[in-house]
């Protein structure tokens, strides 16, 4: 079992090394370095965002926003700050939220709440 343990550990580290690999070569705009980016992040980051997002077909967009984000803002990853998949992952995770926020519906006022709004003595302390 330990050594299970081991294997998966030296795997998921290799992993990180070769993202952090592909994120410095994207910073130079190496687009094949790009693709393979997308092809070894996507997976992850489409979980990310469906657990967050909840619908597919909003996902699926976010991923498209947040692989942009990353082909443009690859040069501002630091490995000393932490590792490239939870850079990645935090860069989804913002966006997701973003979308969320951004997709609040409106909540229309009863007319308890409008009549006291337009009523007179609050017009005259608002212009006061």
């Amino acid at each position: 079992m330990i050594a299970a343990n081991e294997q998966a550990a030296a795997a998921a580290d290799r992993d990180e090394t070769a993202i952090e690999a592909l994120l410095g070569r994207c910073a130079t705009r190496d687009r094949a370095a790009f693709a393979e980016l997308y092809q070894t992040a996507a997976p992850r980051l489409l979980a990310c965002l469906l657990a967050i997002l909840r619908r597919r077909d909003l996902a699926e967009d976010a991923l498209q926003e947040v692989m942009v984000r990353v082909w443009q803002r690859a040069d501002q990853y630091d490995g000393y700050r932490g590792r490239p998949m939870a850079w990645l992952v935090s860069i989804a995770r913002y966006y997701a939220i973003d979308q969320l926020r951004g997709r609040r519906p409106l909540v229309a006022l009863d007319e308890t709440v409008a009549g006291r709004l337009s009523d007179a003595d609050a017009q005259e302390s608002v212009e006061a």
